[in-house]
């Protein structure tokens, strides 16, 4: 895994104080092991990053150059591959802060619905936060990345071609798939 973007989240502190507030995203101790899950063939993946509802960003290290390596595992047992490599990962988190909530609201996979999602998730992104696109552009600036193109749909090719067979959990758990069945419409609706 290249590590560089890392390296710089970790020397810098804006970029992690930025990284947490908005997209509860932080860095972990390498040293640390987490052998609660790994890939499909029994290999241990490599916890980076964390996020603020527990769950965990792993690199697959065996997996094939033309599958995704990046996953999420949530601590509620969803779990899947996010992206192809850490630079996407990244640009997604960064672009989408409210990835999860796609996902979640994503009616049971639906691309459609996900972008509705995106739109709600968004505005509200913005009522929140009124400095969001210079923090964005502060973020790619300074870990030097691009805004990346179509990150919606590179997330929903990611969960959809690799997101049910990434991970097998210890002890016997069933991972979940990272889409879920709600939609968007249900929020208006409470």
């Amino acid at each position: 895994m290249d590590r560089s973007i890392l390296d710089l989240i970790r020397k810098s502190e804006s970029a992690q104080e930025i990284l947490w507030d908005l997209c509860e995203f932080e860095v972990v101790d390498e040293t640390e092991t987490y052998d609660w899950f790994a890939d499909e063939c029994a290999e241990p993946v490599e916890v980076f990053a964390r996020d603020g509802a527990g769950g965990f960003f792993a690199w697959r290290k065996q997996a094939p150059a033309d599958e995704p390596r990046l996953l999420y595992v949530s601590s509620e047992g969803q779990a899947g591959a996010i992206a192809a490599d850490l630079p996407e990962a990244i640009q997604m988190i960064i672009a989408l802060p409210y990835w999860q909530d796609c996902l979640k609201f994503s009616g049971g996979g639906a691309l459609e619905e996900m972008k509705k999602a995106a739109e709600v998730f968004e505005e509200d992104l913005c009522d929140e936060w009124d400095n969001i696109d210079s923090l964005r552009k502060k973020l790619f600036k300074s870990l030097r990345l691009a805004a990346p193109n179509m990150p919606l749909e590179k997330l929903h090719a990611a969960v959809t071609t690799y997101g049910k067979r990434p991970l097998a959990m210890r002890e016997g758990f069933e991972v979940e798939s990272l889409f879920n069945t709600f939609t968007v419409d249900v929020l208006s609706c409470g």
